[in-house]
């Protein structure tokens, strides 16, 4: 029997524990009753209105007891009725695979739908916070380098802690894509987010609150913004598959569905290249005027060019397939 089923390659655990449940439940009931007789018309019969890992229970219960009656009828050279059995026992364990299929198919969907959930209250709380530093550093940069002093220090200092707190989030976020595995594009989002918060964390400390903290930090916002609208839509999408199907999977749908579609990644992977483009002519410009020998400005340059050698896999990737 345990050949019939193909486990699917994510989310071990959850298919692990699905299935343990099934063989708890099944030594639970097994132990209980003794196997009936040739008729088991009204276990059957209960069976309608049972929870689903209960009537793959009971279906592998009927299966096992088939097989020993095939058994049984070999031992007295019966083999006739020996087939027989053996068939009806083939039966019972192809309804009982089908049952689990749909109960894992099921469990996958309340997974994806926590997922789902959890990312974009994450999302929204950083995207929340980022706003809120954003304008703390816009504050700052009004007022001139000469009158600056030790509070405008404090003030910069606290909006490197509170950036800190963000690249923390950033860090739990991008662990659960990873841990989830279907997306190409969010995790390279998430990590370019991060790396530009880690930026800011640093330039925040050190005073830096002039166009290229603000840039990054409007770059951080923009891609937050389209990680929660990605996030809400494949959250609705969802919700409204399941109310269409009673909250049932269908027979036919996958067992492994993305978190979020393949248009919401190829739209991810565009606002990469985006905004990689729109720094490259921030610095551009930069290195033409005043700022031609500035560290900053050489260093992002050259990160820039990583960026964009990450972008160009994450779409190879997601053009042959390799996150399904």
């Amino acid at each position: 029997f345990f050949l019939l089923i193909r486990r699917p390659p994510r989310s071990t655990p959850l298919y692990s524990s699905a299935a343990s449940v099934v063989y708890k439940r099944q030594g639970e009931e097994s132990s209980g009753q003794a196997p009936g007789g040739e008729g088991s018309s009204g276990e059957e019969a209960q069976e309608s209105s049972a929870e689903p890992i209960e009537r793959a229970s009971s279906k592998l219960r009927l299966a096992a007891e088939k097989m020993q009656r095939a058994q049984e009828k070999l031992e007295q050279a019966n083999r006739g009725g020996a087939a027989q059995k053996q068939r009806e026992a083939v039966k019972q364990l192809e309804e009982a695979r089908a049952e689990l299929e749909r109960v894992l198919r099921q469990l996958r969907e309340e997974e994806r739908e926590r997922a789902l959930t959890m990312l974009v209250a994450r999302f929204r709380k950083m995207l929340e916070a980022q706003v809120k530093v954003y304008e703390g550093t816009l504050l700052l940069a009004e007022v001139s380098l000469e009158n600056r002093d030790h509070r405008h220090e404090i003030e910069a200092a606290r909006l490197s802690r509170k950036e800190s707190l963000i690249v923390r989030d950033a860090d739990k976020a991008l662990l659960l894509l990873q841990e989830e595995g279907s997306s190409v594009a969010f995790p390279e989002t998430v990590l370019q987010m991060r790396e530009d918060m880690r930026q800011v964390t640093g330039r925040l400390g050190e005073v830096a609150v002039g166009p290229i903290t603000q840039g990054l930090e409007q770059d951080i916002i923009e891609a937050l913004e389209e990680a929660v609208a990605a996030l809400e839509t494949a959250l609705k999408e969802l919700e409204e598959e399941q109310a269409e199907s009673g909250g049932m999977p269908s027979a036919g749908q996958s067992a492994e569905p993305a978190l979020v579609n393949k248009i919401a990644e190829l739209k991810m992977i565009r606002s990469l290249q985006l905004r990689i483009n729109r720094r490259t002519q921030r610095y551009g410009e930069m290195v033409d005027g005043e700022q031609a020998r500035s560290a900053d400005v050489v260093e992002a340059l050259q990160d820039l060019g990583q960026r964009q050698e990450r972008v160009y896999r994450a779409a190879k990737d997601l053009a042959l397939g390799r996150n399904d």
